[in-house]
């Protein structure tokens, strides 16, 4: 066992047996990690009651399992959304100012503004063309599969009927299990994905190409095979793809890769999460037909960091998906460009009464209530679902984003299984409930008659006589979408009987109860798929429930709403009790509807909603964000890190892997491939100050190009005058004066070209430049910018390219590449401060320093997690409680009269977990 993984195992057990013996003295702790364990649970249970035993077991099952979600959690990294300022950098700069100084108006900046809007405008266009051949695809294939069972049905061949539709939906939904199986991380709906990549977390392979395509081509299939989901989270995930896809210009899953110099701007990560934010946003638009809902979805649940500009990009994303979506509904699914394409995704709402609402004022107090009831049943529906993934975890092993193809097997049996039982249940319903009504007559004076009668020509007549419908089967031998729309709009205003009653109580509540009992099973399956519109259909049967039994007890006298709106109310009050979205949601359902009257009963209803889930659970996409063990940072700090008598220095990272400025190569590549850190601080080595940080993946690109300097008289003499030399460089690139000579024809000096050598010296086709301040100071040949960044994503690997026995006595001079700006905090700032200033900037790694400005440690996105932050605090207060009271000192005079300005292991020495 490595010593890192050796002293993260001893932290493990330590913390353990601190959090359940906070009165056992230290002598003790250190006999837990020494094995004695067994004796110190038999000397706790000699003195504690039987209540106090159960307790303590609770405890530590509790911090094991915290613990290992700690664990867990520490497998994912950070993206880097800070600017790298380095010298390489701002030479970089420098020259590309320097070559437009003539330039008036066609400069760099408005060149780079005018290509980021066309790649802003083509993600939108593209993500709709997708959205709208995926609806077309998936429309025609539930049309071929009903169409076959309805022949099937009038020809009296019930059982024929029955294992036919049952062959079809398994036929679909193996498509759909086999595009996960070719890429696992297509399962799901992907906004959790999206999210935790919004907020920073490096996830593998979730904004591939591949990853796309899997989606697409599995959610069309998950849906036609009539499972309980829909394509609007994978369409969300879908058009983060694409965002992230087209701003980079290349693929490396099909091996396509345009100009560098063309997309140069937006191959970095920062760029990227701003693409993905709108390709998320025009992901919504393209599933409910909701710019501004989209760019609200983006802002609400999607992004952790916002600005203004976002703010225009998302916009105009969205617009330009919404005209697309316009133009190819038309063109493929009308197939004409007319007026008349569908622009409301459920159907637009009309006032029943011309010039009146069609609520009463005093009925949001039970718009209230019935969100209360949406919130209480979401959150049921997420712990149930909670229940089942852990269920599938234990069994098949971790799901989701971090999902392997081991036992993938099992996992398309379940899918086969769970659609099977959905076949069956879904067949047998419309049977057991052979209820044949008459089909509703249009009134054609309506502004509503065309949209009435779609509807009407909709209606399932299933074993039914000519001119009757089957209530059940109108609700499940239709599409998901076509349902929701019965529901919606067959509207009773509770003046009629109760024969006029299009959707019977007792079908609504069987459908109710059936539909969500396997939507809650089917979310988590190994199949692409989403829960907004099962939420929603789901909720349009409850409110629409509610409103037909008020009907009933007010013996239909009109005195309450009519139904269409409690399914409205009922499907939002759902959905918002799920997810926990309000704002973006309630200009979703306006915009989906088309019908502003009912913006308050939505925003009551959702809050109501909301605030009743919230008290019971947190909405499914966090439950499964934890579920996954992924590292997400929430708006709010946690509530341990808002105790104010701890401090940064408590839960940082105190022993950290350091380097210099200069550095033999065998010796910088024994220190960098001893650990798996991302980021190293650069320190000076006479007094341990922090000099900037390096990031682990120019030492990929250095290596690789063997941009080494020639051996000092430190290799040979033995005097080591290579820290001296390099030490006094650095003071005067950092603090002299130095002028540039304005006849110069360029701020960069003479340009050289280097090519990996065995030797390591610098000759071929790869352009290094030396700057002219620099000129004859840097030790090693000075990479360019362009060359440093053009792997980008996937940078060399550094252990890939081990330095022969002659390179290891060359040294490598890594001042030109060093971010000279890092972010920084003094030890003595508390918790909550470094956790709101570590996400509002967006960092991957936070370096503490003492008043010497000498680096003491590191804080990563792990330090800051709950489970984290709360092993150590508990740490540090049972270490305190060992003191005597005339010993115990605040925490602001603990840290004062800590010694914690000492040097950091020099060179790299074994760190606790280090910089990230």
């Amino acid at each position: 066992m490595s010593k890192s993984n050796a002293a993260a195992e001893a932290q493990r057990r330590l913390s353990t047996d601190l959090l359940v013996n906070s009165d056992s003295d230290t002598e003790k702790i250190g006999a837990s990690i020494n094995g004695e364990d067994d004796d110190l649970l038999l000397l706790e249970q000699r003195r504690s009651s039987v209540s106090s035993r159960r307790r303590a077991r609770r405890r530590r099952r509790q911090s094991q399992d915290s613990i290992q979600s700690t664990e867990d959690e520490k497998k994912f990294q950070s993206l880097t959304y800070e600017l790298d300022e380095t010298e390489v950098w701002r030479q970089f700069e420098a020259q590309r100012q320097y070559n437009e100084r003539n330039k008036k108006w066609w400069t760099i900046r408005r060149i780079r503004s005018m290509k980021r809007w066309l790649l802003v405008g083509a993600t939108g266009a593209i993500i709709a063309f997708l959205g709208v051949g995926a609806t077309y695809v998936a429309d025609q294939l539930i049309l071929w599969k009903f169409s076959l069972i309805g022949g099937m049905l009038a020809n009296n061949n019930t059982a024929g009927a029955y294992f036919g539709y049952l062959a079809l939906n398994l036929a679909l939904v193996s498509v759909a299990a086999t595009m996960v199986v070719i890429e696992p991380v297509a399962a799901g709906s992907g906004i959790p994905e999206v999210k935790c990549f919004l907020n920073g977390i490096n996830l593998p392979r979730v904004m591939r190409i591949k990853t796309l395509v899997c989606k697409l081509f599995g959610v069309v299939f998950s849906v036609a095979a009539g499972l309980p989901c829909g394509k609007e989270g994978p369409m969300i995930h879908s058009g983060a793809c694409v965002g992230a896809g087209i701003s980079q210009g290349k693929s490396s899953s099909i091996g396509f890769d345009m100009s560098f110099s063309m997309f140069q701007d937006f191959r970095s990560d920062r760029e990227k999460r701003d693409f993905v934010a709108c390709g998320a946003a025009a992901g919504v638009c393209t599933a409910f037909h909701a710019p501004i809902g989209g760019v609200l979805f983006a802002l609400e649940e999607g992004t952790s960091h916002w600005s203004a500009a976002l703010t225009w990009r998302t916009f105009f994303c969205t617009m330009v998906a919404l005209y697309a979506l316009y133009v190819g509904n038309a063109a493929i699914i009308d197939g004409t460009l007319n007026r008349d394409s569908n622009m409301f995704s459920f159907g637009k709402f009309h006032s029943l009464t011309q010039g009146t609402l069609n609520f009463d004022v005093w009925e949001l107090f039970m718009f209230a209530l019935l969100g209360c009831a949406g919130g209480i049943l979401g959150a049921v529906f997420n712990l149930i679902n909670k229940y089942i993934t852990l269920r599938r975890k234990s069994f098949f092993g971790f799901t989701g984003t971090v999902s392997a193809k081991a036992k993938s097997r099992a996992k398309y049996v379940e899918v086969l299984v769970v659609t099977g039982i959905m076949s069956t249940v879904s067949f047998v319903l419309p049977l057991v409930f052979l209820k044949c009504k008459p089909i509703p007559e249009v009134l054609p004076d309506t502004d509503y008659a065309s949209e009435q009668q779609s509807l009407v020509n909709a209606l399932v007549p299933f074993r039914c006589p000519n001119g009757t419908y089957n209530e059940m089967a109108s609700l499940v031998f239709t599409g998901q979408n076509t349902a929701i729309r019965h529901l919606f709009h067959f509207r009773e205003t509770g003046a009629d009987s109760e024969e006029d009653v299009t959707f019977s109580a007792e079908v609504l509540g069987v459908f109710f109860i059936c539909y969500t009992a396997v939507a809650v099973v089917t979310y988590g399956l190994a199949v692409p798929s989403g829960l907004f519109v099962p939420s929603l259909l789901s909720g349009a049967a409850f409110g629409r429930l509610i409103g037909s039994s008020l009907h009933l007890a007010d013996n239909y006298k009109g005195t309450f709403a009519d139904t269409g709106t409690y399914a409205l109310i009922g499907a939002v009050a759902s959905l918002g009790g799920m997810a926990r979205m309000t704002i973006s949601l309630t200009v979703i359902m306006l915009e989906a509807t088309g019908d502003m009257q009912y913006v308050l009963p939505l925003m009551v209803t959702l809050m109501a909603a909301r605030w009743s889930g919230n008290a019971i659970c947190d909405g499914l996409y966090d439950i499964h964000i934890h579920l996954n063990a992924l590292p997400l940072l929430d708006a709010d700090p946690p509530d341990v890190a808002r105790d104010h008598n701890y401090l940064v220095s408590d839960i940082m990272s105190k022993e950290v892997t350091t380097v210099e400025p200069v550095m033999n190569v065998g010796e910088l590549y024994d220190i960098v491939t001893g650990t798996d850190h991302a980021n190293f601080p650069v320190v000076r080595k006479k007094d341990a100050r922090l000099q900037g940080v390096l990031a682990r993946k120019r030492l990929g690109v250095l290596y690789d190009l063997k941009a080494f300097g020639p051996a000092t008289s430190a290799d040979t003499t033995g005097t080591d005058t290579t820290d001296t030399a390099a030490e006094s460089q650095f003071e005067r690139l950092l603090y002299e004066d130095e002028t540039e000579d304005p006849a110069a024809p360029s701020p960069l000096g003479t340009t050289a070209h280097v090519h990996p050598t065995s030797s390591g010296t610098a000759t071929g086709d790869v352009a290094v430049t030396m700057p002219k301040r620099a000129a004859g100071e840097f030790l090693s040949p000075f990479v360019p910018w362009p060359e440093l960044e053009r792997p980008y994503p996937r940078f060399p690997d550094l252990e890939a390219h081990p330095p022969t026995a002659a390179e290891r006595h060359m040294v490598v001079d890594l001042r030109p590449y060093i971010n000279t700006s890092p972010h920084t905090m003094h030890e003595s700032a508390s918790i909550t401060k470094a956790y709101g200033y570590f996400r509002l900037l967006s960092l991957r790694q936070l370096c503490i320093v003492n008043s010497w400005n000498a680096i003491v440690g590191v804080v990563t996105r792990q330090d800051l997690l709950p489970g984290s932050i709360k092993i150590r605090t508990q740490l540090v207060r049972s270490m305190h409680d060992h003191l005597r009271p005339e010993e115990r000192l605040s925490r602001s005079m603990l840290a004062k009269h800590t010694p914690t300005h000492r040097p950091p292991t020099a060179r790299g020495g074994s760190a606790r977990r280090g910089s990230e």
